[in-house]
């Protein structure tokens, strides 16, 4: 497996295993949950969730660069409240899509970066310029922070 330097850390990808499996399907989720902002978009029936995921793409757009990337970060801190998957769901661990996590409006921090990653990329910007980074706490062994970049080394965390 190739490592690589991202933000001045020694990273590697994931490339198996239970994260691997929670990531793709919850990009399959993002990517049908996109699905349904286009219908709205094109004026078909909107949930209150889906609406809520075109506000919060469209507080950065009279903004470019950082500047957007801070606003719909900020956006999307405001809009949801931190929860454990535990109290939330009953389980350690669980990633949900950017609409579940709107319509709960609450969340841990992977649901905090997947709900930014998804409001960035309805916002305009490429997926070839976003990250989500899970950095482990080599201590502990337990996952620490969730954090996404652009190229342009913007850094956002959830909370």
């Amino acid at each position: 497996m190739e490592k690589f330097r991202l933000l001045g850390l020694d990273t590697e990808p994931v490339a198996w295993g239970t994260l691997l499996e929670k990531w793709h399907r919850v990009k399959a989720e993002s990517a049908h949950d996109l699905e349904v902002v286009e219908q709205c978009r094109a004026n078909g029936p909107c949930s209150v969730p889906a609406q809520k995921l075109i506000d919060l793409a469209s507080e950065g757009a009279s903004r470019s660069g950082r500047a957007r990337v801070g606003l719909i970060n900020r956006a999307v801190n405001f809009a949801i409240t931190p929860v454990s998957d535990e109290a939330q769901w009953g389980v350690p661990d669980r990633w949900s899509g950017p609409l579940e996590t709107l319509r709960s409006k609450q969340g841990d921090c992977e649901d905090y970066a997947i709900l930014q990653y998804v409001a960035l990329l309805e916002a305009g910007l490429s997926k070839a310029d976003l990250k989500i980074i899970i950095l482990k706490n080599r201590l502990s062994k337990r996952r620490s922070r969730c954090r996404r970049s652009s190229r342009g080394r913007s850094v956002a965390h959830p909370g």
